[in-house]
């Protein structure tokens, strides 16, 4: 259920973070590699891999720049929305992610998931009680370059 405070993705589903890893691939490019499962009696984990990152820890204003490039709002602390796509990202901190020295952000941990109806609710209400505004219209952005 989405309370409007509380929309953690994280809920030890393998297919949910399987799908997790795959958003991340989608959106921001990133080179995971997924080796398989592993299993301990009462836990299983997935086993992955992410070649090398080179950059510098990127400020907040970075991250929000960073996104909004890519047709995001912020929604809340860092967490953002794409309505049009209704693409969702959370934990975005400034220690889920680096920035090239061209200034793309090159994230290894975010949490990306599109917007069930419930969800997209909740974040449309966020944007409009936050004063923020969409400022790309119906348009998609370009994708990031290549690093």
């Amino acid at each position: 259920m989405v309370n409007g405070e509380n929309y953690d993705l994280r809920d030890g589903n393998v297919q949910n973070y399987l799908e997790r890893i795959e958003g991340m691939r989608r959106l921001f490019r990133t080179d995971e590699y997924l080796h398989g499962m592993v299993e301990a009696p009462g836990s299983r984990g997935v086993l992955t891999s992410q070649e090398a990152l080179r950059g510098s820890i990127p400020s907040p204003r970075n991250i929000s720049t960073g996104m909004e490039k890519m047709g995001f709002v912020r929604v809340k602390g860092f967490d953002f929305y794409r309505p049009w796509d209704r693409t969702a990202v959370f934990d975005l901190h400034p220690g889920n992610l680096l920035k090239s020295k061209k200034g793309r952000l090159l994230v290894y941990d975010a949490i990306v998931a599109k917007a069930w109806p419930e969800l997209h609710e909740v974040m449309m209400k966020k944007i409009k009680d936050s004063g923020g505004g969409l400022k790309y219209g119906p348009r998609p952005p370009q994708p990031p370059e290549a690093p």
